[in-house]
């Protein structure tokens, strides 16, 4: 009996200042079971930046992302993609976005713009935030929706004072469900749900 690889999981920074710390992906292979690698960086598309926010639009983004793991060779396990950007984001009707993601499918996006916000000089409040929308974000790619308690990592985040609230672990209901999902699989094909 064989079994199924392990999902490949592409870390992608996005943008001339985007750094992807080493520890991320060993962390996010912990919760996703995933096999992390640092993927070739992307460019920010200067379409999608409007002038008067001072803003990317987040959409952009994760459509390039959905490309390159669209990509993947066939027969290798299947692929999802994380960006990590300093650039600000927004989406439509939003002021601005913490990240964004396709919902079961394969790609997401998260902004570390705003971790930083209170943080002062203590690397490990940053770590912590930006661990926690990079969950989110996947979680939202592993299928799940928001979830409605302020400790669980799915929990919408409207501040990074809602980020420090929920922490970087899903709630036993959540935990449940992550762990369906690894059992299925989710191409990145047909049309695509997206969720901050």
């Amino acid at each position: 009996m064989t079994s199924t690889p392990a999902r490949r999981l592409q870390l992608v920074p996005v943008g001339p200042a985007a750094c992807i710390p080493a520890w991320l992906g060993p962390a996010l292979d912990e919760t996703f079971g995933t096999l992390s690698y640092h993927g070739e960086p992307l460019e920010l598309d200067r379409a999608g930046y409007d002038p008067a926010r001072g803003q990317f639009l987040s959409a952009p983004i994760v459509d390039e992302l959905v490309e390159r793991a669209r990509s993947a060779p066939r027969g290798e396990a299947m692929e999802w993609a994380l960006g990590v950007t300093e650039a600000e984001l927004y989406a439509p009707g939003l002021t601005f976005v913490f990240g964004e993601a396709t919902v079961g499918g394969c790609a997401a996006v998260v902004s570390t713009s705003r971790l930083r916000d209170g943080a002062g000089a203590d690397p490990r409040v940053f770590g912590t935030r930006l661990l926690a929308e990079a969950v989110h974000e996947l979680g939202h790619v592993a299928g799940l929706d928001h979830c409605a308690r302020e400790d669980c990592v799915m929990h919408l985040s409207a501040g990074v004072e809602d980020t420090d609230r929920k922490g970087t672990r899903p709630c036993a209901e959540c935990r449940v469900a992550l762990q369906r999902a690894r059992c299925t699989s989710n191409p990145c094909s047909g049309p695509i749900s997206r969720l901050p």
